[in-house]
């Protein structure tokens, strides 16, 4: 299943299926921040494993009440708020139909262009500002897939099989529109839009499949916790990659031990001679500060980001890897795993330690955090009260019977979004009280001469002179 949704600004998005299904999708927004974009347009498309099409779900709605566009993101994508007034479905209404479309398709894997850091945390944001069940693209059966990461990995791991544009430093880049020109994918239509980006994503996942199949296959191997977390801890050795610094860095590594608090995987980086740091564990503090130093001695495997794996071979054929012998990685791993007890006893409390300041620096922020801010991934905690409440919510046939919900929920978080809503959709509904309260709110916001993580009145305007000022220097004009 391949997807995109556009928020003013915009991205692309798949879902790739299991049971024979793969799934594109692509969203235009608003903005860049995940907890504050509005989508404006949004197509999806289910394929299966031959990459046939074989349902698809397309659709615009207006933009939301009180949200303001990034400027970049409306010239990108060509989706003024003009153009959006006009379209007759609300936000809240597209949203429904997005999720009961991936509901109805499950089991899928949800897959895109980077997807899993932006589609994903955008319509998770949707959802859960919605009073929808957030987490539908990861649950009963379906899956994340992010083909920028796959593409990243047949660049280090099967070079010259697929054309990708290089920088002015001689490195590979890979914007969806630039790679579809480096391997002749031409599809009608203007890219940044959703359907044209699906319809591109779609045929470099068909590229990668047919050109680089092992990596393909591994890409949608290991992409629940249970399958990535059983992938690392098996092997003796194993190779990923991680893209920092505008490269990708080929790793291989052993798996040393899960994190307690976040129960993600923590592997020894075999560039790294851990002899050193095992000279040390009986002093906790020069062990701290030696597992701390550069360089990064322990690579972190996150669940649910679609970080592949794959045979230890493919690291070794690459630098650094490739100039250090297997006796030495061997005698690398053995060292490890003989002293992996008191490792992990040690890692762990420096992570404990690290959680708290976390914890501490959270609950400083908790009270000065906007209702969109308080999506968690993968830890929102919802009562059972709360729960049935939002089922009954969207149960209820008109807006007049939803205003009862108002104030019902345990979560205050739940009561600002159902208000919301209800201002959005039907502020006829509202007391004059209740109208005015969110009325206000979202001038406040709007209005706010502070740095906010949303586009303000003010900052729109200093972004409109940006862009003029950009212009004027190219003798254009908008």
């Amino acid at each position: 299943f391949f997807f995109k949704h556009k928020t003013a600004y915009e991205i692309p998005l798949r879902l790739v299926g299991s049971e024979m299904c793969i799934r594109d999708r692509d969203l235009e927004t608003t903005s860049k921040n995940t907890k504050f974009s509005s989508i404006c347009s949004v197509h999806m498309e289910l394929v299966n494993d031959t990459f046939q099409s074989l349902d698809k779900y397309s659709s615009f709605c207006s933009l939301r009440p009180g949200i303001i566009p990034e400027i970049g993101a409306v010239l990108v994508t060509g989706l003024t708020p003009k153009i959006l007034q006009q379209k007759n479905k609300s936000h809240f209404q597209m949203v429904k139909e997005i999720h009961h479309f991936i509901k109805s398709k499950k089991p899928v894997i949800m897959s895109g262009w980077n997807n899993i850091l932006y589609d994903s945390m955008v319509l998770e944001s949707a959802f859960y500002q919605c009073l929808l069940p957030v987490y539908v693209e990861r649950l009963e059966g379906n899956r994340r897939h992010d083909l920028l990461s796959t593409a990243r990995a047949t660049s280090v791991f099967d070079p010259k099989k697929i054309n990708y544009p290089l920088n002015e430093k001689k490195l590979p880049f890979f914007k969806l529109e630039d790679v579809c020109k480096a391997n002749n994918i031409n599809p009608e239509g203007d890219f940044h839009s959703s359907e044209v980006d699906v319809k591109s994503t779609i045929q470099i996942g068909k590229l990668i499949a047919e050109k680089c199949p092992l990596i393909w296959k591994s890409a949608l191997l290991n992409l629940t916790k249970y399958e990535i977390s059983n992938a690392v801890q098996k092997e003796k050795m194993f190779s990923t990659f991680e893209s920092y610094y505008g490269r990708n860095h080929p790793k291989l590594g052993t798996w040393l031990c899960t994190h307690k608090a976040y129960k993600y995987e923590l592997a020894w980086d075999l560039a790294q001679d851990p002899q050193e740091v095992i000279n040390l564990m009986n002093d906790y503090s020069a062990f701290k500060k030696a597992i701390s130093a550069t360089p990064k001695k322990i690579r972190t495997i996150r669940p649910n980001r679609s970080q592949i794996i794959l045979h230890p071979e493919q690291a070794q054929r690459v630098e650094p890897y490739s100039a250090i012998s297997i006796n030495t990685l061997n005698s690398r791993v053995n060292l490890i795993n003989k002293n992996k007890e008191r490792l992990t006893q040690l890692i762990d409390r420096i992570n404990e330690e690290k959680v708290q300041e976390k914890q501490e620096l959270d609950d400083q922020l908790e009270g000065s955090l906007y209702p969109e801010e308080t999506i968690y991934p993968g830890s929102i905690q919802i009562s059972k009260k709360d729960e049935k409440l939002m089922q009954d919510f969207h149960s209820s046939n008109d807006w007049n019977s939803r205003v009862k919900f108002i104030d019902k929920f345990d979560s205050q978080n739940f009561n600002w979004f159902c208000k919301r809503l209800i201002y959005d959709e039907s502020p006829s509904s509202l007391s004059k009280e209740q109208f005015n309260e969110i009325h206000r709110e979202i001038a406040k916001r709007l209005f706010s001469e502070n740095e906010e993580k949303f586009v303000t009145i003010k900052e729109a305007q200093h972004q409109i002179d940006e862009k003029y000022g950009e212009l004027e220097d190219t003798g254009l004009s908008l």
